[in-house]
């Protein structure tokens, strides 16, 4: 009997990817083949800015949101793998957040967010990047109830193992 190994939970490390021209098909087949030190590498630069939390918590008005589930499973009947995004337009601002959130129930908790941020009226226009992956072992520990089932309240309680935040370079020409 042939063993193969691949990961049933759907987990994905995606970040998010930058096209410079409108995308087609084979441009699209592209981005998917290429990997680590893809060509959109060259655009972000590690940082030590960081988002402003503090002006996305004030109630400016939302001029834009919407919510788009990009896959959902209940991993047979185990947990959940979904990974979805948020876009949400304010006066000041643009801002989306790229989740995917895993639960492996009784084994595990996976949650690997993007947040991208673009405040307006800068002189220069600022993309900010922050990519942060969170896990936590649950025979570990005696995590239930709401955490469990809200990725909300979990990202507070999970452990980060990678987070780090870039910016865009933005070329607006001669």
């Amino acid at each position: 009997v042939q063993r193969i190994e691949y990961d049933w939970t759907y987990s994905t490390s995606y970040h998010g990817t930058v096209l410079d021209t409108p995308p087609t098909m084979s441009s699209l087949n592209e981005v998917c083949e290429v990997g680590p030190g893809r060509a959109d590498a060259e655009c972000w630069k590690p940082t030590e800015e960081q988002i402003d939390r503090a002006s996305l918590s004030k109630p400016d008005p939302i001029l834009m949101f919407d919510e788009v589930d990009l896959f959902e499973s209940e991993l047979d009947d185990n947990g959940i793998a979904r990974m979805y995004a948020k876009v949400r337009v304010m006066p000041t601002s643009w801002f989306v957040l790229l989740r995917f959130w895993l639960r492996v129930d009784g084994v595990l908790l996976r949650l690997r967010d993007t947040r991208i941020y673009c405040p307006f009226g800068a002189p220069s226009p600022t993309v900010l990047r922050e990519v942060c992956h969170q896990e936590l072992n649950l025979q570990d520990c005696k995590l239930e109830g709401e955490p469990l089932k809200n990725p909300d309240i979990a990202q507070q309680m999970i452990p980060s193992q990678k987070l780090y935040t870039e910016r865009f370079l933005v070329d607006l020409g001669p």
